[in-house]
């Protein structure tokens, strides 16, 4: 990757001595900068070591190789899209995949029976059926075909699961049904698990018309043929269990499965249920969660490459709704549970290569996606506004670090819904109409109670003809990717102030002494074209090389005080190129200076995350003293 350039530029005179050794920063001098104390100096990566008073050569070296080390060490993103996807009638998102040969699959609920989609890896519909005779369901994709669980919805068979087989274009290869099991009462379908010699679905049993729900587990070969039926009761409620199992995944020959179950002497509301069963179905260990007279229910569950066990559900002793998140070992003992008020409908858990949990539900009205490092802490936490009410219903980890959501929003035609599909990078983002959610992950662990489950155990087949048709799944709208966004501005919206109450005019940085709505930077050009250029407006004229723009490779949401303005850009801070100003104007690259990406040091197309902004000489004494520079707004630039 290009390092930024070192050529020599005219010294920008004039200028207060420290901001002139800013400027000077690179060149072989001294890089003291008047940044606040804490900040990263430009021109170094976070963590290089240097002497301030006697800065070597060869630290300076090896400052500026720990940058490019971090920049060569990025890997670039695929490309991050939102988009939405639906017609005149009912479509919703309950379950995806991505196959390995690329693209996604996602399945959920038509007007018509079950939808099936394939996604391009830009979200683009490759092909979309419906399934008559189900509804809500879950997959899974197998290098030749596509497994479908999912509820039936034929008229008097209000209990019932079925299992699909297709093949990679949607066609119909099998298809079995099961009355009297029916999916868990989540709205996404039954739970659905694959091992080398079958499967297994999750979901519940009404015994008798007056006994409440049991959880119940169908154990099925690799034809969908049933091998077995089992169906549990909670021996505290003297066979009165109103549970369900809401999610499965296999251990080994083992089972772990995870829902919920009736609190102790309430059965309208629930515990959370997390249970291993060994191959013959008996458990091995059960452990509920919760709080009396709170629903708490578990949705999801993934067994994480050392082997814990991660739920995620609904928690219904949290003000106002939230979610929860807990972690067992291997034997079923808690690690810890956080919970995450305001952070609702959660429905999906997976796990990052990295051992970090995403998290998928709503927050706001909106689809959100969460992220929580292996110890439970709150990473980040994003909504997606995509016009109007939405829920994510499932995440895929990807191999770039970053996710595809799934999910519904409320349809804007008056259908009832439509699916929302987008592909983030590593940290939640997509490049349009992201917003970063003021969350926080409470430590909240509750003693396990041990459940004493009985195995209950019958067997059934009913096969049942599926129809697989064509259906008219059309992009309804996709949000136009803003790879530039300008932010920072000193007009007041910031939680850091202009320092002396100079705000500027909405947009815009903070004001000067020569222009009361402040200097503003603007673009030109595209990154992915790698044209883009900075244009700063509002300056005070300068003749001499008097503004610096400059590049971080993170941006501060609440900024900081800079002179006689706020400044964002932050992270590992990078000289990209000091101007004059005639006229008031400035901008980077002019003819001859080489381009944005290369004095950043960045790669167009890579998907990395940089801000940009411009300080500049006001060397008005009487102006907002002691300070004498200021700050445009910043621009956050998505390459």
């Amino acid at each position: 990757m290009a390092q930024p350039s070192r050529a020599r530029e005219a010294e920008p005179a004039g200028l207060p001595r420290a901001v002139r050794r800013l400027l000077l920063a690179g060149r072989g001098r001294e890089p003291v900068s008047p940044l606040p104390a804490g900040s990263t100096r430009l021109g170094r990566a976070p963590g290089a070591r240097m002497n301030p008073r006697h800065p070597s050569p060869r630290r300076r070296a090896s400052a500026l190789a720990s940058l490019a080390a971090l920049l060569v060490a990025s890997p670039a993103s695929a490309q991050t899209f939102q988009r939405v996807l639906g017609t005149s009638g009912v479509e919703r998102a309950t379950w995806a995949a991505a196959p390995t040969t690329g693209g996604f699959v996602l399945v959920g609920e038509a007007s018509n029976g079950t939808l099936l989609a394939a996604l391009g890896a830009d979200g683009s519909v490759a092909w979309a059926r419906a399934l008559q005779g189900t509804a809500a369901a879950r997959i899974v994709v197998e290098p030749n075909a596509i497994v479908l669980a999912a509820d039936s919805n034929v008229p008097g068979d209000p209990n019932g699961l079925t299992w699909t087989r297709v093949d990679l274009l949607g066609g119909l290869v099998a298809a079995r049904g099961y009355p009297g099991t029916a999916a868990p009462q989540d709205g996404h379908g039954p739970a659905l698990a694959r091992s080398a010699g079958g499967y297994l679905l999750g979901g519940a049993r009404a015994l008798a018309p007056s006994i409440p729900l049991s959880p119940e587990v169908v154990v099925l070969d690799l034809g969908g043929h049933v091998l077995a039926v089992r169906n549990y009761d909670d021996l505290r409620y003297g066979g009165t269990t109103r549970g369900e199992f809401s999610d499965v995944a296999f251990a080994g020959s083992d089972a772990l499965v995870a829902g919920s179950t009736a609190v102790d002497g309430e059965l309208t509301t629930r515990d959370t249920l997390v249970a291993r069963l060994a191959g013959d179905g008996d458990p091995i260990w059960a452990r509920s969660f919760g709080t009396a007279g709170a629903e708490d229910r578990a949705l999801g569950l993934e067994l994480c490459a050392n082997g814990e066990v991660a739920v995620c559900g609904a928690d219904g002793s949290v003000a106002g709704g939230g979610a929860f998140v807990l972690r067992l070992d291997g034997a079923g003992q808690l690690a810890w549970r956080v919970e995450l008020p305001g952070f609702a409908a959660s429905c999906s858990i997976e796990e990052r290569a990295d051992g970090a949990l995403f998290i998928a539900g709503a927050s706001g009205g909106h689809a959100a996606l969460a992220l929580l490092d292996a110890q439970g802490a709150l990473v980040w936490a994003r909504a997606y506004p995509a016009g109007a009410a939405g829920v994510g219903a499932v995440v895929v980890p990807l191999a770039d670090g970053g996710a595809f959501l799934a999910g519904t929003i409320a349809s804007t035609s008056g259908g009832g819904g439509d699916v929302l599909a987008l592909r983030t990078d590593p940290l939640g983002r997509v490049g349009c109409a992201d917003v970063d959610l003021a969350l926080a992950a409470v430590s909240a662990p509750r003693a396990a109670a041990n459940v004493p489950l009985v195995l209950q155990e019958e067997q059934a087949e009913h096969p049942r003809a599926t129809e697989g048709v064509t259906h008219e799944l059309v992009e309804a709208s996709a949000c136009a990717l803003q790879r530039v966004r300008a932010t920072c501005a000193g007009d007041g919206t910031l939680a850091t102030p202009c320092p002396c109450g100079n705000s500027g005019a909405a947009g815009r940085g903070c004001a000067n002494s020569v222009e009361p709505a402040g200097a503003a930077l603007a673009w030109s050009g595209d990154p992915a074209a790698d044209s883009l250029t900075l244009d700063a407006s509002g300056l005070p004229a300068l003749a001499s090389a008097g503004v610096l723009f400059f590049q971080g490779d993170a941006l501060d949401a609440d900024g900081v005080v800079f002179g006689d303005g706020v400044r964002c850009a932050s992270g590992a801070l990078v000289r990209i190129g000091a101007k004059a100003a005639p006229g008031g104007v400035a901008s980077y690259p002019a003819a001859g200076d080489p381009a944005l990406s290369t004095r950043g040091g960045v790669q167009p197309g890579s998907g990395e995350l940089r801000g940009y902004q411009a300080y500049y000489r006001n060397a008005a004494a009487a102006f907002c003293p002691p300070a004498t520079f200021n700050a445009t707004n910043a621009l956050r630039v998505l390459w």
